[in-house]
């Protein structure tokens, strides 16, 4: 994920609402649009300092868990 590039969009986004506001118009899109990728920037920073702490996580489509001590199909002793 590029967090700059996301910041970048979430201020142009608020500016977007800024100018709707100030045209009189519903700013809620912008809004909306701005706390949505917000959300997915503290997402990303949660995700990155856990996986830093040591803590991993299940992958999306990942069938089987991962087991510590290598038992099982693919660690040789099941």
């Amino acid at each position: 994920m590029d967090v700059r590039a996301s910041a970048f969009e979430v201020r142009r986004d608020l500016g977007r609402a800024y100018r709707d506001l100030s045209c009189k118009r519903d700013p809620r899109e912008h809004l909306f649009s701005a706390d949505n990728r917000l959300i997915r920037i503290e997402q990303h920073a949660r995700r990155h300092a856990a996986e830093a702490a040591g803590i991993t996580f299940i992958s999306p489509g990942q069938q089987t868990l991962p087991l510590p001590d290598g038992c099982g199909p693919d660690g040789g002793a099941a």
